[in-house]
């Protein structure tokens, strides 16, 4: 059997385009929450995600696609 050898790239590069998938974990995908009226603050968009998730309570898909939907 061969020898497992990982593919390590020169340089990695976050590529922001309409022909590329924004990863929500990324540090420059990020969105604007409002607080207090007038007051905007940007936060990590993974921040958010683990934050619904860590709260929900869902035992299927389903229940994970109302949560995603109720967040928005």
């Amino acid at each position: 059997m061969g020898r497992l050898v990982p593919f390590v790239t020169q340089k990695a590069a976050e590529v922001w385009s309409p022909h590329h998938v924004k990863m929500p974990f990324s540090n420059r995908s990020v969105q604007t929450k409002t607080r207090a009226r007038a007051y905007h603050t940007e936060v990590k968009r993974w921040d958010v995600v683990k934050g619904v998730l860590g709260k929900a309570k869902f035992e299927s898909s389903k229940d994970l696609e109302v949560i995603a939907l109720i967040s928005l």
